[in-house]
């Protein structure tokens, strides 16, 4: 085995390994009601997008190889939209809760737990009665 083979399996094993973590994360994010927050939501499709990702990659790496029709080519395309779209929604979701006028301090493991805070997905606006979920 050449160097640039052993490259090439070593790029292909880890590959493998972020399908099979991404896809495990996803899976394991469904069992929990994801659908409870806004950021519950976009956590699932955030972790989707990069198990399809993950997963088109590691099909393309160990079983198509070289030969990809054009229908799996337009798949992949459809597919793979789903990480841009994703991240950029996670940048709007950072940019209206970033703090104005200085860096907001997030309060340590242990003065959450004096406080009972348990953190949010509302940027730390108080939530009021009968507001619809953003």
């Amino acid at each position: 085995m050449s160097a640039s083979q052993a490259i090439e399996l070593y790029g292909d094993l880890l590959i493998a390994a972020a399908a099979v973590i991404s896809t495990g994360s996803a899976i394991l994010h469904a069992r929990v009601d994801w659908r409870a927050t806004s950021m519950g939501v976009h956590l699932m499709a955030y972790l989707a997008s990069l198990a399809v990702l993950f997963d088109i990659t590691f099909v393309n790496a160990f079983l198509i190889k070289n030969h990809q029709p054009l229908w799996w080519e337009l798949t992949q395309a459809f597919l793979y939209t789903a990480v841009p779209v994703t991240m950029a929604w996670r940048l709007w979701i950072q940019w209206k809760v970033r703090p104005r006028g200085g860096r907001r301090r997030l309060p340590s493991n242990s003065e959450a737990a004096m406080t009972g805070d348990k953190g949010s997905d509302d940027g730390g606006k108080p939530e009021r009665a009968g507001a619809a979920d953003s």
